[in-house]
């Protein structure tokens, strides 16, 4: 089922349902929450649980740029089916793009494979085979070990759909490049930047990619800050867990908000 479905579901669910208190990514979450009429009693915007796991305990080891691209993977069996006809190709030519750019400029790129079991990442492989050729180095996910986050860190340019990883390494002041080639705008990033593109054609995937490739890490990280902390509103001064496990603390005291 796709994630904005899910999320309507879930979202409809809640509706019906007062929630005390609710940790969320950051205020592009509060706002969807908002928006059908959620009760909610506190939001506490602290960012992603598995992002700060991964800062404490891997985000160290990643400094060094390994590939210029990588693909995070978002294979879509059957979303023709589930959206509308077409729905798979819009999620398949970003990686199809993505290694036409690096064939015709020379860059080295990789495919951040999603699912960890051998039989998921086989048809995970054979969807993909549609889009992309042996250029790609697709690397499997080693459970507990974050791979994917890994990956965005070591290379210069991450490029996917809407894929959550994606989001949090933004919030890491990673170069990334969100594409919704759908033509519908709920598929969209809900802040508009170089770090977003929703032309199909691979002469403006060309052109987004060299403006990212000529920015530093940092100048991207200071255009991005405000989208960054949107979504995933990270503090290095209060780590997401070390939040969380407070907040949980005080709850067992009986104090809430």
């Amino acid at each position: 089922m796709p994630p904005d479905t899910i999320l309507h579901t879930c979202l409809q669910h809640w509706q019906r349902k007062y929630i005390p208190e609710f940790a969320c990514f950051g205020e592009f979450e509060i706002s969807l929450y908002k928006k059908i009429g959620a009760s909610v009693g506190c939001f506490y915007p602290v960012g992603s649980l598995r992002d700060s796991y991964y800062r404490e305990q891997f985000g160290s080891l990643n400094s060094r740029i390994e590939y210029d691209i990588c693909i995070v993977g978002e294979a879509s069996p059957g979303w023709d089916k589930l959206e509308f006809p077409g729905m798979q190709d819009a999620i398949g030519n970003i990686a199809k793009h993505a290694e036409t750019y690096a064939i015709k400029f020379g860059k080295t790129i990789c495919l951040a494979s999603k699912r960890p079991a051998m039989a998921a990442r086989e048809r995970e492989l054979q969807w993909y085979g549609k889009y992309i050729g042996d250029r790609v180095v697709v690397i499997g996910q080693v459970p507990n070990q974050y791979t994917t986050y890994g990956l965005i860190d070591r290379s210069a340019v991450s490029v996917g759909f809407i894929s959550t990883a994606l989001h949090e390494g933004l919030a890491r002041g990673k170069r990334v490049l969100f594409c919704n080639f759908t033509g519908l705008e709920k598929w969209d990033f809900p802040a508009k930047g170089v770090w977003c593109l929703t032309d199909p054609g691979y002469e403006a995937f060309e052109k987004k990619m060299h403006e990212l490739f000529a920015l530093s890490e940092d100048t991207f990280k200071q255009l991005s800050a405000n989208a960054a902390k949107y979504t995933v509103n990270y503090s290095q001064q209060l780590p997401t867990h070390h939040f969380l496990q407070r907040l949980i603390a005080k709850a067992v005291n009986g104090a809430r908000c």
